[in-house]
């Protein structure tokens, strides 16, 4: 079994995408650009071994694993706020 190393920025990107719909819209948000939250996105899929996203014309959709990915970033990310306090 080959172990991953999360990079959680990485994981904010992907909740960021998420959230915005779209790759360009969450590039905006982050004041970076767009080949940046691909590449994160991509190497996040690697990382995890699975697609997050099915891409299509008509946009970005997550896949079953992306949503259970993004309820358990959610989660590590409404958990920091009490950790740090």
């Amino acid at each position: 079994m080959v172990e991953a190393k999360l990079d959680w920025d990485r994981l904010k990107v992907f909740q960021t995408v998420a959230d915005e719909g779209s790759i360009n819209a969450a590039a905006k948000a982050l004041c970076c650009s767009y080949g940046k939250v691909s590449r994160d996105l991509e190497d996040l899929e690697r990382a995890l071994g699975h697609q997050l996203f099915d891409r299509s014309n008509k946009g970005l959709g997550l896949t079953t694993v992306g949503e259970d990915i993004l309820r358990t970033a959610r989660t590590m990310s409404d958990s920091v706020p009490s950790i740090v306090d």
